[in-house]
């Protein structure tokens, strides 16, 4: 849930089978009121999408081949209405994200700040410096104007600035709440 009336948010992650998500997108509707302004947003996020990504990210520069990727799972992603954007920047730099997504049209998006837990190996891998204090900044758009925003944050806030954001997307199967 996704608050765009309020600086604070409550974030709430849960994973449950496909079976049962429209039924607690529903639920959700009706008891948070998501119809209503400023009440939030409620979205499901398939993990296929996700895993896909991840696999993508670990086979990056390997001669792997990614099994799945090309056909049922990655149309599908291509024909969702909805994107969830996602910079992960260092801290400090969610308010530049902020600006040049605004300026690119978006409405508004979540900062969530995070902390790096992980080896040497992945920090080298991605060619990043050692900062551990980490915002992720969330963006919910259609899905057509995913890759502008996107190439607005990469081109602001991307790797070759302070900011050194990697910038992802993620389909949605259902929204409620815009």
């Amino acid at each position: 849930m996704l608050g765009l009336g309020s600086i604070d948010k409550s974030v709430l992650i849960s994973m449950v089978p496909k079976n049962l998500s429209d039924v607690l997108m529903d639920k959700l509707r009706s008891e948070l009121r998501l119809h209503a302004a400023n009440s939030g947003i409620a979205f499901t996020i398939p993990l296929n999408g996700a895993t896909n990504l991840i696999f993508r990210i670990r086979t990056q520069g390997t001669e792997k081949e990614v099994p799945g990727i090309k056909g049922k799972e990655e149309s599908r992603m291509s024909e969702t209405k909805y994107s969830l954007v996602a910079a992960i920047v260092n801290r400090g730099f969610s308010g530049d994200v902020m600006e040049t997504v605004r300026a690119a049209g978006a409405k508004g998006g979540t900062v969530i700040h995070s902390r790096r837990i992980g080896d040497k190996d992945a920090t080298s891998f991605w060619g990043l410096s050692v900062q551990d204090e980490k915002e992720i900044v969330l963006i919910l758009t259609e899905s057509v104007n995913k890759v502008a925003l996107m190439k607005c944050i990469g081109e602001s806030c991307g790797m070759h600035s302070e900011a050194q954001g990697i910038v992802m997307s993620l389909p949605i199967d259902s929204v409620a709440g815009i």
